[in-house]
């Protein structure tokens, strides 16, 4: 098998020249932000950010009420005998029920204040470490 050298390094210098030129029409900012951007350490610190902030909201939602519903239905017998057996030929029921449930926290001796201070607290430190790992 001949390779034609000429050939194959006119090729690469083509790809090559080709490259350069993309490389060189990317301004200074730009190459600085696409770095930051892809920088592993960088996208360490904005998700540690991200995720305070995130533990900081769960920590304020406490404060807040708190929905929750519930339904129910089914058949069963009539069963209206003291001793449990069926009275009167055991005649379909059917039941249903609904529950709606609503829960307020009105004092937890100071621990959930806390708690948003904490979530606060590490917010502000994941925020250094970003702007630390962005320098």
């Amino acid at each position: 098998m001949k390779i034609d050298c000429k050939r194959s390094l006119t090729s690469w210098i083509l790809v090559a020249g080709v490259g350069l030129q993309t490389a060189s029409a990317i301004t200074l900012p730009e190459a600085i932000k696409s770095g930051l951007e892809n920088s592993p350490a960088v996208r360490e610190a904005i998700a540690g950010v991200e995720i305070a902030m995130e533990d900081t909201n769960i920590a304020r939602s406490a404060k807040r009420p708190q929905v929750s519903t519930e339904a129910s239905m089914g058949v069963g017998s009539a069963d209206r005998s003291i001793d449990g057996r069926t009275v009167g030929g055991g005649d379909p029921l059917f039941g249903r029920g609904a529950d709606i449930t609503i829960e307020q926290l009105i004092w937890d001796w100071g621990m959930n204040k806390h708690m948003i201070e904490a979530a606060g607290l590490r917010e502000e430190f994941a925020d250094r470490l970003r702007a630390e790992a962005m320098e």
